[in-house]
């Protein structure tokens, strides 16, 4: 199953929409991450999984996630998305559900 198939060909990320294929690259590891700003124990995992995922791809890309937002609406999932060093299926993609 290629990737696309599975997650399409675009994603956002913080400076605008961008190929998957081109930010996971090579990374054997794709996560997707299912969180919302609303969730406290979300939001105090996200900055684990985010010094995570910075270690672990330190020295090349080893893995990358896909955030996957429950938020409420578009300006909770700007504001929590802004915390976070990986990409999205943005706010009102239909990946996500």
């Amino acid at each position: 199953l290629a990737l696309t198939d599975k997650f399409g060909t675009e994603v956002q990320t913080a400076g605008g929409k961008a190929s998957l294929a081109e930010v996971a690259g090579t990374a054997p590891l794709i996560g997707v991450y299912f969180s919302a700003h609303w969730c406290p124990p979300c939001r105090g995992f996200t900055p684990v999984l985010s010094q995570f995922y910075e270690e672990v791809n330190e020295n090349g890309k080893v893995m990358e996630i896909i955030f996957a937002s429950s938020d409420r609406s578009q300006a909770e999932f700007d504001s929590y998305f802004a915390t976070m060093p990986w990409v999205s299926f943005g706010f009102s993609d239909a990946r996500k559900d």
